[in-house]
């Protein structure tokens, strides 16, 4: 009986030194469906703009610490600004 899940995963390679290829390639990979849940590691990474773009909704955790709150801080803004990118820039 099928769940009706497709799981998706992406690898870097050992040395290989940027994830936003491979979470590009996963995100193509990605069924088209209503609903695609993409996890990535915390913080205001270029990985972490690269899983959201594109996003309709995303869900920030954090951790309570001075690093943690800097970078929610980042990105509550980033979502905003990759919809609506700034006129004259």
């Amino acid at each position: 009986m099928s769940s009706g899940i497709t799981f998706i995963n992406g690898e870097l390679s050992i040395g290989e030194p940027m994830p936003t290829p491979v979470i590009r390639e996963v995100k193509k990979a990605a069924p088209k469906t209503p609903l695609i849940i993409i996890d990535c590691p915390p913080g205001a990474s270029c990985s972490v703009v690269t899983a959201i773009h594109d996003a309709d909704y995303v869900i920030l955790v954090t951790e309570p610490t001075p690093f943690g709150w800097h970078d929610l801080n980042q990105m509550l803004g980033s979502p905003q600004r990759d919809r609506h990118p700034r006129r004259g820039s």
